[in-house]
């Protein structure tokens, strides 16, 4: 059963459109898929629309809803490795980092690969909001689309199938993650997401402000994020499903119906053997699937 929602609130998005680019169909078409990227045949039931580019944190779908929802982390979960080196490559093509990667972004990024998210690289990802003062918006979402064609070749290769089963089951599909929304809305686009929550960046004008527009999505703010929008479309957190790799995301997975822990970082998997979640990676099949 699902249950009927008002229509998503308008806001102001960039003169040129963002995701409406990777597919004419857009508004039209529930599924999304950048021009030749192939994602497998739709699944027969038509999922709900996929809100438009600069849509509220709690966006509402413009027809209707599930009772409940699968919701998936990105970096080691829904990807197999860090999206940070993608997003920053494009961001620098486009002109908009400098031409140079710092040692320091080197680091981190292998650090995060190998033991998953620390407080103290998060700490760092919040104070770097500040360097992105006077970005393009448009600009910014041109670097989503970039890295999202190059993230489809790391994303685990089980996930699609994890994706249509839940599609099957008559859940919504959510990508919660830390990274900033401009940056992560392609890439779920183009897997068939139905809907993003990620951190909003603030801007002034077409340009980001070097601010963040809501709350830092990581840890409890995520959770928190992840009630907000489930009360808002109408969707039962005790029948739905958590995917996360990263101890930091305990408060989603025990705050769901069923946690699923996927290539845990040390901290997690110590705590999923003590509460009974499963274990598994999206890179193999799920035994009986």
């Amino acid at each position: 059963m699902t249950r009927p929602l008002v229509e998503l609130n308008q806001q102001r998005v960039p003169q040129r459109p963002q995701i409406a680019e990777l597919n004419p169909r857009f508004r039209a078409s529930p599924r999304l898929e950048p021009s030749g990227i192939a994602t497998g045949s739709p699944p027969k039931e038509s999922p709900v629309a996929f809100p438009v580019f600069g849509a509220d944190l709690s966006c509402r779908y413009a027809r209707s809803v599930p009772d409940s929802a699968a919701f998936f982390d990105l970096d080691r979960t829904a990807v197999e490795g860090p999206t940070g080196p993608a997003f920053s490559d494009a961001l620098r093509e486009l002109g908009l980092l400098g031409a140079r990667r710092h040692p320091l972004e080197t680091v981190l990024f292998g650090l995060y690969e190998l033991i998953g998210e620390t407080a103290g690289a998060m700490a760092l990802s919040r104070q770097a909001v500040g360097l992105t003062a006077g970005w393009d918006e448009v600009a910014v979402a041109d670097a989503g689309r970039i890295a999202a064609t190059r993230l489809l070749g790391s994303v685990a290769p089980f996930l699609r199938v994890e994706l249509e089963a839940h599609r099957r089951a008559g859940r919504g599909l959510v990508l919660a993650t830390t990274s900033p929304d401009e940056l992560a809305r392609p890439l779920a686009a183009s897997l068939g997401f139905d809907d993003v929550i990620a951190t909003r960046y603030g801007r002034v004008d077409g340009r980001l402000d070097g601010t963040i527009d809501g709350p830092f999505v990581w840890g409890e703010a995520k959770w928190r994020a992840v009630q907000e929008w489930s009360t808002t479309n109408g969707v039962d957190l005790a029948g739905s499903v958590a995917y996360s790799d990263s101890y930091h995301d305990i408060p989603l997975l025990a705050g769901v119906g069923s946690a699923r822990v996927v290539n845990p970082d040390p901290r997690l998997a110590v705590v999923a053997r003590q509460r009974g979640w499963p274990i598994r990676s999206l890179s193999e099949p799920l035994e009986g699937r």
